[in-house]
């Protein structure tokens, strides 16, 4: 079996690999109908029009949405139809079959910027661990009201939430009641007992084309694990969300099956949440780029004549999720990203654009775990071997967990049957269901990811918000957060912790005092 740090950093390295000559395999995932409908708009010159099978979707970005009038207007409906329209950030998100589209779009519209809407890897393949059939009966025999967080039958196992202070935040009245978190992700498991009473199906909202908000696939589920850090019950039912009475939105902006989505996905999902008044945007996911361009090759690494330079294409998408983070935050969001998987200190890496974490007002968090916690049971806040570093990139740093434990040996915990040790250094959460043949089943789950560690935060941010009767603004809950973090690491901000491992009781004392 190969590390299982690199199977939780291929989200990161995708588009680096896309952009900079990746292998054969990755490529072919990659180019799906909208590679050779990108390279055809491009080819300017071209005496006649050619048009392909399939529509390819492009980004129209304007000045103003009265600009955007005026370019829907000048739109030629023989070779373009509209799909849909995001006037908070004046784009339009169009299909055309001709492949000259672009070029001559670009053209004849100066000031208006035009970007393929291109759908990449958003969220990494994720190793995780699953409760045994065994252990899930021994969970159900246990349920009993009423609940605190000690009755939860996996709590013991929840190492992150004695590392940021949690119950210590919820014994002064911190439980993030009356706040609502949206997470942007891969849709959530609707129906798990842990997610049910907190999840809101009414205001969820799916921009998937044919893939509704909540989870359709049995296994692990990544939007379902981070809906769970964030807010799962407490309920004496597996595990406990950090504000486990915060209210939860899914709003579904990639693939079930994949983790991937395409830009104009994201865009909408983040303007939706504000517009349905989310106090907390959480986003664990994350696309590289390079800030030169790169090239995109389309399937051919031997011939480079038909690579296509993407350095203009990255530079308005960049400015796109700009406007649409700064129009969250105006609308009173505060909004957290998972920093990046990849292991790279973008101190050294200054060519390196990820994506949400390095646009406006967002939130950047760092992984920390610990290495042998079902061992020793103690020193959670080591740097995750995987985490993107940086002091300008890193804003804080939670618990991510890690499966880079260099023993061997087998370990039991309580009541949960003896798993390779480094599995406990993981992060355990709702994970979805399984299939069985008495029907669905739902699971929890152990997992490692700056993925884990952004809902940490999310909901450290909602136990902020409840314990000010939700009239702090995103700024001001920033600075609690800030003010609570835990100085580790050098003295100040640092490559690792940026400011510091967030912490649950500091942050909400801060803001109550402020």
């Amino acid at each position: 079996m190969p590390p299982p740090v690199v199977l939780v950093v291929e989200c990161f390295i995708l588009l680096r690999k896309k952009v900079n000559g990746m292998t054969q395999i990755w490529k072919r995932r990659a180019i799906t109908g909208w590679a050779v409908g990108i390279w055809c708009a491009l080819s300017v010159g071209s005496p006649t029009h050619s048009y392909s099978a399939d529509p390819v979707e492009y980004l129209l970005v304007s000045g103003s949405t009265e600009k955007l009038s005026a370019v829907r207007e000048s739109l030629d409906t023989a070779n373009c139809t509209v799909v849909s329209e995001l006037p908070q950030i004046g784009m339009l998100v169009v299909q055309s079959t001709d492949n000259q589209f672009l070029a001559d779009f670009t053209k004849t519209n100066s000031g208006v910027k035009a970007i393929p809407n291109l759908e990449i890897q958003w969220t990494p393949n994720i190793l995780s661990s699953d409760l045994s059939e065994e252990e899930l009966e021994l969970s159900e025999s246990l349920e009993s009201p009423p609940p605190n967080d000690e009755d939860d039958f996996l709590a013991f196992a929840q190492w992150g939430l004695d590392a940021i202070d949690a119950p210590e935040a919820w014994a002064v009245g911190a439980t993030g009641a009356g706040v609502r978190v949206a997470v942007l992700d891969s849709g959530i498991d609707w129906s798990h007992p842990d997610l049910f009473d907190n999840l809101n199906p009414v205001v969820s909202e799916s921009f998937v084309p044919g893939e509704p908000f909540y989870r359709t696939l049995p296994g692990f589920s990544h939007g379902t694990h981070v809906a769970g850090i964030i807010a799962a019950s407490n309920n004496a039912i597996g595990t406990v969300g950090v504000a486990h009475e915060a209210e939860i939105i899914g709003i579904k902006v990639l693939r079930d099956s994949t983790g991937s989505g395409a830009f104009s996905w994201i865009l909408a999902g983040i303007l939706y949440a504000a517009d349905n008044k989310a106090d907390v945007i959480n986003m664990s996911l994350g696309g590289e780029f390079s800030r030169r361009g790169g090239f995109f090759d389309p399937g051919t690494p031997d011939d480079k004549s038909d690579d296509i330079r993407l350095t203009r294409f990255i530079a308005d998408i960049h400015h796109a999720f700009n406007r649409a983070t700064s129009y969250a935050h105006q609308k009173g969001a505060l909004i957290v990203a998972s920093a990046g998987n990849d292991g790279v200190n973008g101190e050294r890496d200054e060519d390196r654009l990820v994506l949400p974490r390095d646009a406006p007002h967002v939130i950047s968090v760092s992984a920390t775990a610990p290495e042998g916690w079902a061992k020793e049971f103690d020193a959670t806040d080591l740097p995750a071997s995987y985490s993107d570093t940086g002091s300008s990139v890193i804003d804080l740093a939670a618990p991510g967990g890690d499966f880079d434990y260099p023993g061997n040996e087998f370990c039991s915990v309580l009541i949960i049957s003896p798993r390779p040790c480094f599995i406990f250094d993981g992060v355990i959460s709702p994970g979805g269901y399984r299939s069985t043949p008495g029907g669905n089943r739902s699971i929890w789950s152990w997992a490692t990811g700056t993925s884990m560690a952004a809902p940490h935060v999310s909901g450290v941010a909602a136990l902020i918000i409840s314990q000010s009767n939700g009239e702090l603004p995103p700024s001001a809950v920033e600075a609690a957060l800030r003010a609570g973090a835990v100085d580790l690491g050098k003295p100040g901000r640092d490559d690792a912790y940026g400011l510091g491992r967030v912490n649950a009781f500091l942050s909400t004392v801060s803001a109550t005092r402020n």
